[in-house]
């Protein structure tokens, strides 16, 4: 069963917009859902639904950023900085492939 037609979608979206969620995930691979009906539900989307978001994506993040400034400045004025590692402080970590192609 799927969410709706783009109209019924995009007002659905519209409800998380209004209540500040700037993110949605779409679990579409569940059940049995056929690959070629999942493409053409995320290309429906895309055409029909997303670009209405997209229009007012720019507006909202600095909205976002704004609203988020001094809480983000608060937290790096919080924060103790590390001292500056020298070299030999540096763990050095051999990529597993590595490691696998030279026998160890």
């Amino acid at each position: 069963r799927g969410i709706g037609t783009p109209a019924q979608l995009r007002e659905h979206l519209k409800g998380f917009e209004e209540a500040g969620g700037d993110q949605v995930s779409f679990l579409q691979q569940g059940g049995r859902n056929r690959h070629e009906h999942i493409c053409e539900a995320l290309e429906l989307f895309a055409k029909e639904v997303k670009p209405e978001f997209t229009e007012r994506e720019e507006e909202r993040e600095a909205a976002k950023a704004e609203e988020l400034a001094p809480y983000i400045e608060a937290a790096f004025e919080r924060k103790e900085r590390m001292r500056e590692l020298v070299d030999d402080e540096i763990p050095v970590v051999t990529a597993i492939g590595r490691n696998i192609a030279e026998g160890n």
